[in-house]
């Protein structure tokens, strides 16, 4: 998502992921952006979706491109949920 699959200039390359412990998600971001800036050689700003809000994670699933899945039936769930959840708090505020 974000700059480096929407524009052809950008600063950083955004990544999000899912994790399962989200206990460890501070340690796990710190450690996984390092590593991937050594590899792609390219400041990377790393967002754990399991704890963004919705319109972020919606714009994510939406506009972003994925890279990898390691559980597709449960990627497919979050994407179902968060799209439905998503279009469900529009129409509410549509509705006030």
């Amino acid at each position: 998502y974000g700059g480096f699959v929407e524009r052809e200039i950008f600063r950083d390359v955004d990544v999000a992921v899912w994790i399962k412990n989200t206990d460890k998600a501070f340690y796990y971001t710190v450690d996984f952006s390092a590593k991937l800036e050594v590899e792609v050689g390219f400041p990377v700003d790393l967002q754990v979706l399991n704890q963004t809000p919705l319109p972020f994670k919606y714009h994510v699933f939406t506009d972003g491109k994925l890279l990898f899945s390691k559980d597709e039936k449960l990627r497919l769930k979050i994407v179902d949920e968060t799209v439905r959840k998503y279009f469900d708090l529009k129409m509410l505020n549509l509705s006030l």
